[in-house]
């Protein structure tokens, strides 16, 4: 994900919220037609999720701000409506167009990854780089390009296509939230309660159980498309937790007097420390999410949930 694609997803998500808000529900015509627009026209199929932010994200998030719903009702109907659109109209234009746009992208990097392979020697012998240097840099610009020309890499993106971009959709919808409560829509914002109020159903805890089960029990080459539809399940659901852990965290980093801004200072931290950090603080924070559901760590109302 480029900078300047998420700073356009960001601009695009907090705009069509805020267009929701003053114009309410006038808005959801132009916002479908836009939704469709990649189906119509596969030149601009590279800009699928930019298509699908304003009915998914803008809708929810007009309603959010308009009626005083919080976070939780923002954050899980976007997502949904994103990530069912995303992977809808991306297998339409896969199936019925043959424009796929993760081999199209695949291509394009393995071009570049391929030009400048050819121009390495050349930047050698700028930067003065030693042979062993060069050597190792060789080795993973070659490992590099046999990925992206092996098709099981391709098709394995393809069937985590729900997942990715329900990754895609929380980084920026959640940035666009903050801005939004923060500092443009500040009245209405009053009324909208943030991070540390998100509370998933309970009911999702079986759900849960069941997508990561089946999918450890299922037979994968029998069932193929089976167990892909409940993989992205379970980690859709895992990362909702997740979410919920950070939530738990936020209100008690509230209740303590420590701004709020440490928790992704951390986190951030955390991940820069390698591969193995992340899974034991991602392990950390599921467990904390699961938990919550019987511990109720905030001890929260019933009407301070959605």
């Amino acid at each position: 994900m480029g900078l300047g694609v998420f700073l356009i997803s960001i601009a695009v998500t907090i705009f069509s919220i805020w267009l929701f808000v003053k114009v309410r529900f006038l808005t959801i015509i132009p916002f479908a037609i836009i939704a469709a627009i990649p189906l119509a026209s596969s030149n601009i199929s590279g800009l699928l999720s930019l298509c699908i932010i304003p009915i998914s994200a803008g809708i929810a998030g007009g309603i959010c701000f308009n009626k005083g719903k919080d976070f939780t009702f923002f954050l899980n109907i976007s997502l949904v409506v994103f990530v069912t659109l995303f992977t809808v109209e991306y297998h339409s234009l896969r199936l019925f167009k043959g424009d796929d746009i993760i081999d199209n992208g695949a291509k394009q990097i393995l071009e570049m990854m391929e030009k400048s392979k050819s121009e390495l020697s050349d930047i050698v012998n700028e930067r003065k780089i030693s042979e062993n240097e060069m050597k190792k840099i060789q080795e993973q610009l070659d490992l590099s390009i046999s990925v992206l020309k092996d098709k099981k890499w391709i098709q394995l993106a393809r069937d985590m296509i729900p997942f990715s971009v329900f990754l895609y959709g929380i980084i920026i919808f959640g940035f666009s939230f903050l801005i939004l409560k923060k500092f443009i829509l500040r009245e209405a914002g009053r009324n909208v309660r943030g991070l540390e109020f998100y509370k998933l159903n309970d009911y999702l805890i079986f759900i849960f159980i069941f997508s990561w089960a089946a999918f450890i029990l299922s037979n994968s080459e029998e069932f193929p498309l089976f167990a892909i539809v409940i993989l992205n399940v379970a980690l859709i659901l895992s990362g909702l937790y997740i979410v919920q852990a950070i939530g738990v965290i936020k209100s008690f980093v509230i209740k303590k007097g420590i701004p709020p801004i440490v928790i992704p200072i951390i986190l951030v931290t955390l991940f820069t420390f390698g591969l193995g950090t992340i899974i034991f603080t991602t392990t950390f924070l599921l467990g904390i999410g699961t938990l919550d559901i019987w511990a109720d760590f905030r001890k929260l109302n019933p009407s301070e949930i959605s």
